[in-house]
């Protein structure tokens, strides 16, 4: 297997124009607190890797904040464990039997779904939660907006994009 830091083929910080623009598309992917967290931040880097999906993680601080997904700008789960951040996402909490199988890459599941926080629009990042303690442990882009997943039965509610201990994972704890 290649070593995870030959992976990393560059890391530089972001000029002025740069982090205007990522700020804009945090505020609108995101809401204004990963907009916020990135225009107060002192030091923002990106760190461009050699990698079949994720081809750049931005750096808060040195902590790997977020990852771009083709066009599409994800917070790490390291943006919420190690900043304590609590970005303006919706959180969808699953019941434990669930949990197992999104920790091994499934989609969240109808279901499995026990609750719902705050306003999900299909097409939008959500975190995914344990309902027992309330932990986020997954990042998602929702199939389904909140209305359609209280009213159905079955279906794939949630596209698990990140989630603890996954390949994302691995390599930030390795290479950050």
């Amino acid at each position: 297997m290649k070593d995870q830091k030959s992976l990393l083929v560059s890391r530089y910080r972001i000029s002025k124009k740069e982090r205007r623009q990522l700020t804009a598309q945090l505020a609108e992917e995101l809401g204004n607190k990963a907009a916020e967290l990135v225009h107060g931040s002192e030091n923002i880097e990106v760190a461009k890797l050699r990698h079949p999906k994720i081809e750049e993680i931005i750096l808060v601080n040195g902590i790997p904040a977020f990852f771009r997904l083709g066009e599409e700008i994800y917070p790490t789960l390291l943006l919420v464990y190690r900043l304590n951040i609590d970005l303006d996402l919706p959180r969808i909490y699953v019941d434990a039997g669930a949990v197992p199988h999104i920790l091994n890459g499934a989609d969240v599941m109808v279901p499995g779904i026990t609750r719902i926080e705050g306003e999900v629009r299909k097409g939008g990042k959500v975190f995914v939660a344990e309902e027992d303690k309330g932990r986020v442990f997954a990042v998602g882009k929702a199939i389904m907006d909140g209305n359609s997943i209280k009213e159905s039965k079955r279906g794939k509610a949630v596209k698990n994009i990140h989630y603890a201990g996954d390949d994302l994972w691995n390599l930030l704890m390795k290479l950050f």
